[in-house]
């Protein structure tokens, strides 16, 4: 599988009820799709930036996020082209950290946790000197503490990030411990 695939390419994956999810790189045009999600309130109520977007802040980090290589943002899609969401994964030096947001028509469909497997097993494919993925999950989230655990990824502590609980879960390349 050829994991360098640019924004007009795409990987997919069949679900558990057969369903065709398609997953590629984030795009510029596709700047109102990602505004409109990263603003739902239940989007907002997790993030750990609980304060609504505004339009031009958002073109300007998304233009930053899109031309940054060590960003690698992905877009999942039906097979009919419905917006699944997003799952972005930030590279510093030694830490890549993970972000998820469905859209409401598709949570509580079980897509999450394997949206979340086949982006770390891409990503993992991009980025070989990586060796985990780091969530960090509003403590009253609980659908996204079971998705992550469901996906692998395992405890490892709590983080007070403004002025809010975060638990800490980590996946390791190939379930290393």
């Amino acid at each position: 599988m050829d994991t360098s695939f640019d924004s007009n390419e795409h990987f997919s994956f069949s679900t558990e009820n057969n369903e065709t999810i398609l997953l590629r790189n984030a795009a510029f045009n596709d700047a109102n799709l990602i505004f409109d999600l990263s603003n739902e309130d239940s989007v907002r109520a997790n993030s750990i930036n609980q304060n609504i977007i505004a339009w031009e802040e958002h073109l300007s980090w998304l233009s930053n996020k899109l031309n940054n290589s060590n960003c690698f943002f992905l877009l999942a899609f039906t097979k009919e082209s419905r917006f699944i969401g997003q799952i972005r994964i930030d590279t510093n030096i030694d830490e890549a950290i993970i972000g998820i947001s469905i859209s409401q028509e598709f949570r509580g469909k079980g897509l999450s946790t394997q949206l979340l497997m086949n982006s770390a097993k891409l990503y993992f494919e991009k980025f070989a000197s990586i060796n985990n993925i780091t969530a960090k999950i509003n403590k009253n989230n609980e659908p996204s503490i079971n998705t992550f655990i469901k996906a692998g990824y395992v405890f490892s502590h709590t983080e007070n990030i403004n002025n809010n609980e975060f638990l800490v879960f980590r996946l390791v390349r190939n379930n290393e411990v």
